[in-house]
C-alpha cells in the first residue's frame, strides 16, 4: 500500500521541476483551446448566409457588425468591407480590408491605430487599412492607440452609424465588490460602491448564472469616476493564458484571477485546470443554501469545548483558523462573503487571510460537510483552540485503514481499476470533469468496519457512461479527450516510476518511503535543483547524482 505523504510528493511535482510537496493535486488537463470566432456578436449583428442578392461565387458567409461586414470566402480567409454585400450586383466587386496577423503588420509603415471592441483598425501611410485581432501596441510603441468611433464616412462614405453612448444600466452587488453592466453588453468589477455615480442604473444583488454573461470588456469604454478606484476587466480564459497566475478566487459562476497580489482579470471560464500551481480559494461556500437570520448565533453564545473527535471531520482550512474577529489591517480577506462582520480567520503567506463566518459554517452543516457535527460544535472547538493556543496534531491513516477506505469507496461507487486514484489524503474519481475528490476524513474505520462520517458526493458511474454514449462530440472535443487520455496515461507511468524509485532506494538507505521522499525534496530545495525525482541517479552510498553533481542523503 501507498503512504499518504509519499503520494502528495508524487502528484504535486509531476512533470514540473523539483519542489516541496503540496497538498493540492495539479490537474493534468492540457491547455487545449477551441477556436473562437474572430468577430464579436452584439445586438447589431445580422447573419446573411447564402443570400440570393450576393452574386460573388467565392463568398460563403457574411456577418454584419455595426458599420461594416465580415466576409468569409471559400479559401477560408476573412475580410472586412464597408460596402453592403447584399446590394452587390452581378459583375461588381467589393472593396475589402484584409484581416491580418501581427507578423504581417510588422514591416508596414503604420501611422494610426484605433481600437474597436475586440479588434484594431490599422492605417498605413499609403492609405491602406488593415484589421487585426491581436493587440499591435507592442510593435508600434511610438503610436498612441485611440478609440474607434464606429463610422467610416471619411474612408468610404458608406455608413453614418455612430457608436452608441456608453451608459451603465445595471449594478449588482456581490459581497465586497460590484458588477457593472453597460448598454453595450460589457461587464466590469469595482470594489467601491458605484451607485452614487450612476443613480439611474438598476441596482440588485448578484446571483450569477452559468448560462449567460456579458462579453469581455476593456476599461477604455467605460467612463468611471476616479473615486471608484481600480476597475477589473472581465476577460476570457484565452486572455490570461501564459500569465503567472498565483491565486484564483472562485465565486461560483466567475473567477477573480491574481498575478502576485494584483487582480488582473475576472473571467467566467474555470481557470483552475490551466494553473495547477495557483492557490485556489472557493469564496462563495454553498451560495445556494439559504440561512435565515434567526438561525445565526453569536460567538459569545457558545461555550468553548475541546473535542478531539471532531478534528478528522474538519478541513485543513477550518483547522487552521486561529483568530476570531474582524481584520482591519488592510490585508485582503478571502473565503467568505460576509466580510462586514466578524469571522474566523488565519494568515496565509503573510499577504492574505482565509476566513469563515458562523453563517458559512451553518451552510456547511446544512450541506452535510461537517461529518455529523453542528456549526455550534465547530465554533466550540475553534473557540477552545483560539483561547488556549491549542495545536492540532493529527495522525495519518495506517496502511490498513487506507486500504479499507479505498475498498469501501470502490464498492460504494461500483468503480473499476483506472476509474480512480489515491492522491495523498484524497480518493479521486476521474470519470467526471472536474474530478470528484473525496477526503479520507469523510470515513472512519473502527474494528475493521468503515462508516461514513461526512456526506459523500452523489455520483453514479452508470449515469456518466450513459451521458457519454449519448453525447455527440465535435472533432475538437474528441482531440481534446484524446490529449487528456495521453496526459493521464503519462501521469500513471510517471507515478509508477516514482513509486518504484522510492520503494527501492528508501529500503537501501534505511528509511521509510515518507522519510526518503521528504529528504529528497529538502535537498532539492536547499540546492535549487530544477529536476524531478525520476531525473536523478541514486547510488548505494546514500548519494544521488544530477547534472554532474553529487548530493548526499546523510543528515
Amino acid at each position: 500500500m501507498l503512504k499518504k505523504v509519499v503520494f502528495i510528493g508524487l502528484c504535486t511535482t509531476l512533470l514540473v521541476g523539483c519542489s516541496k510537496p503540496q497538498t493540492t493535486q495539479p490537474d493534468t488537463k492540457p491547455v487545449s483551446e477551441k477556436k473562437e470566432q474572430t468577430y464579436k456578436t452584439d445586438e447589431s449583428t445580422m447573419v446573411l448566409l447564402d443570400d440570393d442578392d450576393i452574386q460573388a461565387d467565392d463568398i460563403v458567409k457574411i456577418i454584419k457588425h455595426g458599420d461594416h461586414w465580415h466576409v468569409f470566402t471559400k479559401d477560408g480567409k476573412e475580410h472586412i468591407t464597408y460596402t453592403d454585400p447584399s446590394t452587390l450586383q452581378s459583375g461588381q466587386g467589393l472593396s475589402l480590408v484584409s484581416v491580418v496577423s501581427l507578423q504581417q503588420l510588422k514591416n508596414l509603415d503604420v501611422v494610426e491605430i484605433k481600437v474597436h471592441e475586440n479588434h484594431w483598425h490599422v492605417f498605413t501611410r499609403d492609405g491602406m487599412e488593415y484589421l487585426t485581432y491581436e493587440n499591435p501596441i507592442s510593435l508600434f510603441q511610438n503610436l498612441t492607440i485611440t478609440q474607434y468611433q464606429g463610422h467610416h464616412t471619411t474612408l468610404l462614405n458608406q455608413s453614418n452609424n455612430q457608436k452608441p453612448d456608453i451608459q451603465v444600466v445595471k449594478i449588482l452587488q456581490h459581497g465586497d465588490h460590484w458588477h457593472i453592466y453597460t448598454n453595450t453588453g460589457a461587464e466590469y468589477v469595482v470594489y467601491s460602491d458605484p451607485r452614487a455615480a450612476y443613480p439611474n442604473a438598476f441596482y440588485g444583488i448578484y446571483e450569477g448564472s452559468h448560462d449567460q454573461h456579458p462579453t469581455p470588456s476593456t476599461t477604455q469604454e467605460l467612463p468611471l469616476p476616479g473615486n471608484l478606484g481600480p476597475v477589473v476587466q472581465v476577460k476570457t480564459l484565452k486572455d490570461i493564458l501564459g500569465r503567472n497566475v498565483t491565486r484564483i478566487i472562485d465565486h461560483g459562476d466567475h473567477y477573480h484571477v491574481y498575478e502576485g497580489d494584483v487582480e488582473i482579470a475576472v473571467i467566467h471560464e474555470d481557470p483552475k485546470p490551466y494553473f495547477p500551481n495557483a492557490e485556489y480559494i472557493k469564496e462563495e461556500t454553498h451560495g445556494d443554501i439559504h440561512v435565515d437570520q434567526d438561525e445565526v448565533f453569536t460567538y459569545e453564545s457558545v461555550e468553548e469545548k475541546l473535542d478531539e473527535n471532531i478534528i478528522p471531520a474538519l478541513t485543513n482550512n477550518i483547522k487552521s483558523m486561529d483568530h476570531y474577529g474582524h481584520v482591519n489591517d488592510g490585508i485582503p480577506v478571502y473565503g467568505t462573503d460576509d466580510k462586514a462582520g466578524n469571522y474566523f480567520y488565519w494568515l496565509h503567506n503573510g499577504n492574505h487571510y482565509h476566513a469563515l463566518s458562523i453563517k458559512d459554517l451553518i451552510k456547511l452543516e446544512k450541506a452535510g460537510e461537517l461529518g455529523g457535527y453542528s456549526a455550534r460544535d465547530v465554533v466550540a472547538f475553534l473557540k477552545y483552540k483560539i483561547n488556549h493556543n491549542y495545536q492540532v496534531v493529527e495522525e495519518l491513516d495506517s496502511e490498513l485503514e487506507q486500504y479499507a477506505k479505498v475498498e469501501f469507496l470502490k464498492n460504494y461507487y461500483h468503480l473499476d481499476e483506472g476509474d480512480y486514484y489515491v492522491l495523498g489524503n484524497n480518493f479521486e474519481i476521474q470519470l467526471t470533469d472536474p474530478y470528484i475528490v473525496i477526503p479520507f476524513s469523510s470515513l472512519s474505520v473502527e474494528n475493521g468496519t468503515v462508516t461514513i462520517r461526512k456526506q459523500l458526493p452523489e455520483f453514479t458511474k452508470e449515469t456518466v457512461e450513459a451521458e457519454e454514449e449519448n453525447e455527440q462530440l465535435s472533432e475538437e472535443e474528441l482531440a481534446y479527450q484524446e490529449e487528456k487520455r495521453k496526459q493521464q496515461e503519462l501521469f500513471k507511468q510517471k507515478l509508477a516510476q516514482r513509486q518504484q524509485i522510492e520503494k527501492t532506494w528508501s529500503k537501501k538507505y534505511g528509511m521509510d518511503q515518507e522519510e526518503f521522499a521528504e529528504r529528497f525534496y529538502d535537498i532539492a530545495d536547499e540546492n535549487e535543483l530544477d529536476c524531478d525525482i525520476t531525473d536523478v541517479e541514486f547510488h548505494d552510498d546514500s548519494t544521488f547524482t544530477y547534472d554532474g553533481n553529487t548530493y548526499s542523503f546523510t543528515i
